[in-house]
């Protein structure tokens, strides 16, 4: 799953910070956050210039070519300067010129202390913008749960059924996902997914979702719209494109023969491919008006039968070995 912008420029910024001056920062040319992030990647660039001159004046390199004006540029040009006086200064008084006088270390001194201050200036800068691009997530983080609850709440008012095995599912998701090693968004992510992934029911009627006996063909086909239906709501919010990939392809199986697309085997989203297992042990686990619950014997039993045909193989012996050690 990709990152936010944010997190990346956050990243970037502590590698920064932390000494790494090959940091370079790639962004969409039609972000929001675009400006910023050439910002940094210029600071980043001269950085890693001042660095590089400061180091070879370290070696005794005095003559190092230094271009430019700015306050950074200005203070190394000075301290050249002042150590290339100095070099020869004492060049000439071994060579018998008794007459000269020692320049002043001072001068070094205030030039380096200047360029030091305009060094701290700029990770001051920096400091501000990392706290800002924080404080940006965490809102961001808030108004994605204030809008999984609200859309939760919509599948409540639905079917209450739907909403709790929705968050079942989500919860059996993410300990799927942690298995696997998935980082912490990317699991907040894919319990996201599941916690919705029945979103597009709401647009099923009641009559069909809760029929007792097997659906019709007309019924069926109206019942395979709701991965779409689902997508379709949730397309606008660009931060939940993995989202929407877990929910729409949640009902394709690994043998090809699923819906909406037909997609097969590891073309199929990682992420519905672990809702496809989360929601299939919920339905499994669960009294509904088309069969009573079962037993975890008999799941599992159902799981491994649908290895390689419904599901990810991987995927259920992973759910496999949960339901054994009593994870869940």
């Amino acid at each position: 799953m990709k990152k936010n912008e944010i997190e990346v420029i956050i990243e970037s910024i502590d590698r920064l910070l932390e000494g790494d001056y090959e940091t370079y920062i790639a962004i969409d040319s039609q972000s929001e956050l675009k400006e910023l992030a050439e910002k940094i990647n210029m600071l980043s660039k001269e950085i890693k210039y001042y660095y590089s001159i400061i180091k070879n004046i370290s070696k005794g390199k005095f003559s190092s070519d230094i271009k430019g004006s700015r306050g950074i540029i200005a203070g190394l040009k000075s301290i050249q300067s002042s150590l290339m006086h100095l070099v020869w200064q004492a060049k000439r008084i071994t060579d018998g010129d008794l007459a000269q006088r020692i320049f002043s270390m001072g001068d070094i001194s205030e030039a380096f202390n200047e360029m030091v201050i305009t060094l701290k200036e700029a990770k001051t800068i920096i400091d501000t913008k990392t706290e800002e691009l924080k404080k940006k997530n965490i809102e961001l983080r808030q108004l994605f749960a204030s809008v999984t609850t609200g859309l939760s709440e919509i599948i409540g008012a639905k079917d209450e059924y739907i909403k709790r095995h929705s968050a079942n599912v989500g919860e059996y998701a993410a300990i799927i996902a942690k298995k696997i090693g998935f980082s912490e968004e990317e699991i907040e992510f894919i319990r996201i997914a599941g916690n919705l992934h029945d979103l597009g029911k709401i647009g099923v009627k009641d009559d069909i979702l809760n029929k007792p006996g097997e659906l019709t063909e007309e019924e069926y086909r109206h019942v395979k719209k709701h991965p779409i239906i689902s997508a379709n709501i949730l397309a606008e919010i660009k931060e939940y494109s993995s989202v929407v990939n877990s929910i729409q392809y949640h009902h394709e199986k690994f043998d090809g023969k699923g819906y909406p697309e037909g997609l097969k085997g590891k073309n199929i989203p990682i992420g519905a491919r672990i809702l496809a297992v989360a929601d299939a042990y919920d339905d499994l686990s669960s009294d509904r008006p088309y069969h009573k619950a079962y037993k975890k014997e008999k799941i599992i039993a159902e799981l491994i039968c649908n290895k390689g045909k419904q599901f990810d193989p991987e995927v259920v012996d992973i759910f496999v070995r949960i339901i054994k050690n009593k994870e869940i």
